[in-house]
């Protein structure tokens, strides 16, 4: 057992025993607690951890937090041996700790992530968690900080003004605006947009809360751009002359602060500068059409990929994609690439034309820009053409593209392509399956499997592994039904 292991095992042996004397101990760590310093939000202090009788020793901080507090975050901003961080309650109870092999550790808490953060007062300790001091030394100097976030309004919004910000670990990943709703208004809509990540959005009328589940109004689905529309007629409905809470959060991110807008109108219609600047571009070659028209395909819940194969914006995905989202009203979400360094940018709503369960095939078509544009203003849009040939040979090249889940160090994951080969077939009751060695996962779904000519050969359904082995499989074109196909050769 390594040292540094050993200490953690010690530690985490005396939070036990902790919390087994809790009963006895919280009123004697109640009653002693004004005799640790108090830390003030924002506020740097000095410090020093005493190690001239050996290590494994802290130094204890008392912190109060507010009652709406929705994120505490505590920093070691100089130090030069690996320091740790722990939250407790008075009891002993732990909260977090955070003990990364740095001398500079954070420790962030988000109340959204741990509902042990509420109001009141907290313990923060600095650790030295080694059994022996570093040679020569009897203290180790440190500098500390903690911030803490609330539902503190960030701003007033002023409908028709564009707002930007950026969302930080010291925020809780979340900020809080205050609209003014006055007298006449037709409807409240919000919409996030210039954001690369997940974001969601949730509204409180009259009084903001630091549970953001608890909101009544909110859409928080796998789409990062979110919009919400309230009016008279919904429920709850909309009250004229109210102050409303609006809450913008990134539930997934938490390692990077991510940047975004929002505005607010007082009608449903969407703000006309969000139209703008959403051309399509012209492929420069048969690789960019290919990137291009595989797209990703964004329900409520989930999302996948697709091709388009008409210049008309028909979409060729498999029917495990969209299956959750036919009993929901929202509409599905269309994304392309048109930074192949960022994610999918939204482009447009779809209708599921047809579904063949049995075949794990669907047939969509976009019906307008996300923005309620027409979709005169977009067309003809790149698509790959369909080998329909019964052609393909083991070993001919395959190439692969879509959004896989794990092409992104972040919330969202930009287009990926693999390449391999056609490493078999499989008989099945709709055609042949096709296997291949190239790499795709969850997220590649509904994508395209495109030949040496960059033709649509399959859709990347599934993958079968064993041990260290996996190889994909691919449900090919030429098991689409006749009546698509009929629909298509009329566009």
């Amino acid at each position: 057992m390594t040292l540094r292991v050993a200490m953690r095992w010690a530690l985490w042996c005396s939070l036990f025993i902790t919390l087994l004397l809790a009963p006895v101990s919280a009123q004697q760590s109640v009653k002693g607690l004004q005799r640790f310093p108090l830390l003030q939000p924002g506020v740097v202090v000095q410090g020093e951890l005493d190690v001239s009788r050996g290590g494994n020793v802290e130094q204890r901080y008392r912190i109060h937090l507010p009652e709406d507090v929705v994120a505490l975050q505590a920093r070691i901003l100089s130090a030069d041996v690996d320091l740790d961080l722990a939250l407790y309650r008075p009891n002993g109870e732990l909260v977090a700790l955070s003990e990364e092999m740095t001398a500079l550790e954070t420790l962030t808490v988000f109340r959204q992530d741990n509902a042990d953060l509420n109001g009141g007062q907290y313990l923060l300790d600095v650790l030295y968690q080694y059994n022996d001091a570093p040679t020569g030394r009897a203290h180790l100097p440190f500098e500390l900080v903690f911030d803490v976030a609330d539902t503190t309004p960030r701003a007033t919004l002023v409908p028709g003004q564009p707002h930007h910000d950026r969302l930080q670990q010291t925020t809780g990943m979340l900020h809080y605006y205050r609209i003014d709703v006055p007298k006449e208004t037709e409807a409240l809509r919000i919409d996030v947009f210039d954001t690369v990540s997940d974001l969601d959005i949730f509204l409180f009328p009259r009084k903001a809360s630091p549970d953001i589940y608890s909101s009544p109004l909110f859409a928080a689905t796998v789409r990062p751009q979110e919009r919400l529309v309230v009016t008279e007629r919904d429920e709850p409905a909309l009250v004229m002359g109210m102050t409303y809470y609006l809450v913008v959060v990134d539930q997934v991110e938490r390692l990077r602060d991510v940047g975004y807008g929002v505005h607010v109108s007082l009608d449903g219609s969407p703000p006309s500068f969000l139209q703008q600047g959403r051309d399509v571009p012209a492929p420069r070659d048969d690789l960019e059409r290919a990137l291009l028209a595989t797209v990703e395909v964004m329900t409520t819940h989930s999302s996948g990929s697709g091709t388009f194969i008409s210049a008309q914006g028909h979409i060729l995905t498999n029917y495990h994609v969209v299956e959750g989202y036919l009993n929901d009203d929202a509409p599905i979400v269309i994304g392309m690439s048109l930074d192949h360094r960022l994610p999918s940018q939204e482009m447009f709503h779809a209708e599921v034309l047809a579904v063949a369960p049995e075949r794990d095939m669907a047939l969509l078509r976009v019906t307008e820009g996300v923005y309620s544009e027409s979709m005169a203003s977009f067309l003809p849009l790149p698509y790959v053409q369909l080998n329909q040939e019964d052609s393909l040979r083991i070993g001919d090249p395959l190439t692969v593209i879509g959004y896989p889940a794990v092409g992104g160090r972040w919330a969202r994951g930009t287009i990926s392509l693999t390449r391999g080969y056609v490493s078999g077939f499989e008989a099945d009751d709709f055609g042949t399956v096709i296997k291949t060695d190239s790499e795709f996962s969850q997220g590649n779904s509904g994508g395209s499997a495109l030949d040496g000519q960059l033709r649509l050969v399959g859709i990347p359904t599934e993958t079968v592994g064993q041990g260290s082995g996996k190889l994909g499989y691919v449900y090919p074109v030429l098991a689409m039904p006749e009546e698509w196909r009929i629909l298509l050769s009329e566009q």
